[in-house]
């Protein structure tokens, strides 16, 4: 309840996607960079707490390995917090043979998320912008590397869903190709009215993101991981410690009562997260 179970910080906004359910294309916090000493200040302050993070996430509306102090940042949190697995999140361009052995070879390494969302290249170029070609020959190279060295951490492919048969024509596909990774669809979330978004119905009343903390590239908390803005957050890591953040009353209200109604952003949101 007093420390997170998710610490995530977008250390530099910078994706080369385009992605059509992302506010990322029209954010004006693009080029955003978090100083070095405030990233190892928020890990050093919730390291101070004796219930470290279930996973680190250096990500947001952001590419993580576009920023050059990735690995270093990860080898940070090694030291740091020994006991908490990074999840890297990527859209896949950037997994290169070099980033692949890299990247598996981090002794920390919890999953790799891969944002693929079609497996129509059509489809895929109309959603994110991107080169199919080159993920799906990333996506092969990694999968080839997890077969020979056995690796037990998950890869996850993933879809912002449409709630049409794409959907579930994407599972299959992914199953049949890259068998040991493990495909899923997401509902469509409308980034508190940046997007659009699905109609998936009343959303729960508790919500998981009350027991995430969310740092972006400019120091601010992000209230959740669709607040990409930080327009909902309570604390700034410049001058506040990261513990003190979490545990914001408003913050702490929501953990304790699991009540969005608590929140005028928790209220109005659709998200099941």
């Amino acid at each position: 309840m007093r420390s997170p179970r998710v610490l995530s910080i977008e250390t530099y906004v910078k994706c080369n996607a385009t992605c059509e359910f992302c506010p990322y294309p029209t954010s004006d916090r693009i080029g955003q960079k978090l100083d070095t000493g405030i990233i190892h200040k928020i890990i050093d302050d919730i390291a101070s707490s004796d219930v470290h993070p279930e996973f680190f996430i250096p990500s947001r509306i952001n590419e993580p390995m576009f920023d050059h102090r990735m690995y270093a940042i990860f080898e940070y949190v090694a030291t740091k917090l020994p006991r908490t697995p990074i999840g890297h999140f990527t859209n896949g361009t950037t997994l290169s043979k070099g980033h692949i052995e890299r990247l598996c070879s981090t002794p920390n390494l919890g999953f790799i998320n891969v944002s693929l969302n079609s497996h129509d290249p059509a489809e895929h170029q109309r959603l994110m912008g991107l080169s199919f070609e080159l993920v799906i020959k990333n996506l092969k190279a990694l999968h080839h590397v997890y077969e020979a060295r056995n690796f037990k951490f998950p890869v996850n492919l993933t879809r912002v869903g449409d709630g049409t048969t794409r959907d579930t024509d994407f599972l299959r596909w992914c199953r049949s190709v890259f068998p040991l990774f493990h495909p899923t669809c997401r509902p469509r979330f409308d980034w508190l009215g940046k997007t659009h978004s699905m109609d998936v119905g009343r959303a729960p009343p508790g919500c998981t993101q009350w027991f995430a903390l969310n740092f972006l590239a400019n120091g601010r908390e992000a209230l959740c991981c669709i607040d990409d803005d930080g327009r909902f957050g309570t604390g700034d890591a410049h001058h506040q410690n990261a513990l003190d953040v979490y545990n914001h009353p408003i913050r702490l209200a929501l953990r304790e009562k699991k009540l969005r109604s608590l929140h005028p952003a928790c209220a109005a949101c659709d998200a099941s997260i």
